[in-house]
């Protein structure tokens, strides 16, 4: 039986972020510029839609980002405790491919977060927004599941995010697997609380 398979959201979660998602209309025009949080409450208009070039730019995410160190410190702790623990550690992020996939993995290896092939003992960085057809809650809970179901053995399932949408559908885990135990843990800046909601 393994312990527990850790799931850490990378925008305003890891590093607080800069880029910003587009909202165009049919001409391309620029309507909007949302932060991570509003998008995930955007709901797009008639001929509007969304642009992530700036999220897929690695020279922002470099040049603008800032760690939450109390998070990667908790990342850094998980990760050194899991071969003593039998445990596993993922960054499970909602963007798609950075352009730059070098500069982004060194960038990450410069604040101690030791990125790299899962198969090479280090942590695997999971890009939720390469799925299309959902909504970014729902393309991580898939990419979960899809993990669980291949990893039965694991017995306790956590989810660092900023997003509570993220972290309520990701709460409902606890029905397709009630003999886990499944831990949602919200970020707000750099505090870390245990996200408690009811299903029902």
């Amino acid at each position: 039986m393994k312990n527990t398979l850790t799931f850490i959201d990378l925008d305003d979660t890891l590093f607080f972020t800069k880029a910003k998602i587009l909202v165009k209309n049919k001409k391309g025009d620029i309507l909007h510029k949302l932060t991570n949080q509003e998008y995930n409450s955007y709901i797009l208009s008639v001929g509007e839609s969304f642009d992530f070039s700036e999220f897929k730019d690695t020279e922002i995410f470099v040049r603008t980002s800032e760690p939450n160190q109390p998070m990667i410190d908790i990342l850094q702790e998980l990760f050194n405790n899991t071969k003593s623990t039998n445990s596993e550690v993922y960054l499970l992020t909602a963007r798609q491919d950075f352009d730059d996939k070098d500069k982004f993995l060194s960038y990450l290896i410069k604040h101690g977060i030791e990125v790299g092939h899962k198969n090479d003992q280090k942590i695997h960085v999971i890009r939720a927004g390469n799925i299309h057809g959902f909504n970014n809650a729902h393309k991580k809970y898939q990419i979960i599941k899809k993990i669980l179901e291949d990893n039965t053995q694991f017995k306790t399932v956590q989810l660092y995010d900023d997003s509570k949408d993220n972290l309520s559908t990701f709460s409902k885990l606890k029905l397709d697997y009630p003999e886990k135990i499944i831990e949602p843990f919200l970020l707000k800046g750099n505090k870390i609380k245990r996200y408690n909601l009811s299903l029902f």
